[in-house]
């Protein structure tokens, strides 16, 4: 790096620092260099994160106390994700009762969906052991746990490569060992992890940046909250 870009990534720092004097100056530094010393794509990036916390807070300062009580008195409840309970609340302008309607509706919907699936996802989980079979005792002898359903799905879309699906999964484990850190550190936050192959994925694609994995968990979380609302 010239003395040049070396000047003006200090400067850049700095400025950050001005306007973002709550965030880390390493976790600055990262997201700096990610996006190239693109000044404003960092701050408008930085902003929408802020944005989206403020917004978080003010939800549950305004909704947390009722959600709480409202947990507390109904233990079904607890399976709906807190953020979604706080959106509910907000799209029912706190309207308890309108609130308890709505995620009794969702929960019985669910219930009714799960059951179809369940039955789809046997039968399909069938139709690939059958169909490889040959390849499943290859990789038994091997070392692998085939009664994992990612073993399955690996083959199917690998075309039933043995090689391929030993070698993705020496890459699992490569990722498992080498962001170990990063996991225990997340659980030790009480960040809900239902998988740790993914996360260790989503960890190695973000260069082990905990905080970016935790913002792009919530954004895709998010998403899904839309798309069963609508």
């Amino acid at each position: 790096m010239s003395t040049n870009e070396q000047q003006q990534n200090t400067k850049q720092l700095a400025m950050l620092k001005e306007r973002f004097p709550h965030i880390n100056e390493n976790k600055l530094t990262r997201v700096l260099q990610r996006h190239d010393g693109d000044f404003d794509k960092v701050c408008a990036r930085l902003s929408q994160r802020e944005a989206r916390c403020n917004k978080w807070e003010s939800l549950e300062i305004r909704f947390g106390p009722a959600i709480t009580t409202l947990q507390q008195e109904h233990p079904s409840i607890q399976s709906f994700k807190r953020f979604r309970l706080l959106k509910t609340m907000k799209r029912f302008d706190g309207d308890i009762d309108k609130v308890k309607e709505f995620l009794q509706k969702v929960e019985t919907k669910h219930c009714h969906k799960d059951r179809d699936t369940s039955t789809s996802r046997c039968q399909r989980r069938e139709e690939l052991k059958t169909k490889y079979a040959n390849q499943l005792a290859q990789l038994a002898t091997s070392g692998i746990n085939v009664d994992r359903p990612w073993v399955l799905r690996l083959l199917e879309k690998h075309e039933g490569d043995v090689n391929k699906v030993i070698e993705i999964k020496a890459k699992f484990a490569e990722f498992d060992t080498k962001y170990a850190t990063q996991i225990a550190q997340l659980e030790a936050e009480g960040f809900p992890i239902k998988n740790k192959r993914i996360l260790a994925r989503l960890l190695e694609k973000s260069n082990g940046d905990i905080d970016v994995v935790k913002q792009f968990v919530q954004e895709r979380q998010e998403k899904h909250l839309k798309r069963k609302e609508h």
